[in-house]
């Protein structure tokens, strides 16, 4: 997987650079997340062999890449274990809510991961029942979450929103 930055607000890039080599290496899409501590996260799903494609029951990851340089270098910094069957840990979005907790939510069964010490460990998923691709989390001024999604069911572009850190949503 290759990053490149920006410090000209986007009109000039550096040249394509690695985060990681071999097999924990993977593709990726979507923000960064700068955090308070000025730490910038990146999530990075992770490849998988031929074999393990072809089994219906392959638990996915999400390897969370780590800048502490500003986003100069990357290194790996936790995994995230998906649930057996959901296809997709590639697509996610990451929020900072105001506590300093990190909310992750990844494509296809929307389930919601928690961290408390900046991304390194991760809570076990909590469902919250949507089918959606290439989830965006925003936190507004008044700690309300909105969750920009596609969803697979309704297709086109869905809001759903949380008032209490991702614990409910509605939408």
């Amino acid at each position: 997987c290759w990053f490149m930055k920006s410090t000209d607000d986007c009109r000039t890039w550096s040249e394509p650079r690695k985060f990681t080599e071999g097999p924990d290496g993977g593709f990726g899409n979507g923000p960064v997340t700068v955090l308070k501590s000025g730490k910038v996260l990146c999530n990075v799903g992770s490849n998988f062999t031929d074999e393990e494609l072809d089994k219906p029951d392959r638990v996915e990851r999400l390897l969370v890449m780590c800048s502490e340089d500003n986003g100069d270098s990357f290194h790996r910094y936790a995994e995230v274990k998906g649930i057996p069957g959901n296809h997709g840990m590639a697509e996610s979005g990451v929020c900072e809510l105001e506590n300093g907790e990190l909310i992750l939510i990844p494509r296809r069964t929307g389930q919601i991961y928690r961290s408390a010490d900046e991304g390194r460990t991760w809570s076990e998923p909590e469902l919250i029942g949507l089918d959606i691709y290439e989830p965006h989390i925003l936190r507004f001024p008044n700690n309300v979450l909105a969750c920009v999604h596609g969803s697979y069911n309704a297709g086109g572009l869905r809001v759903v929103l949380s008032g209490d850190d991702g614990y409910t949503w509605h939408g």
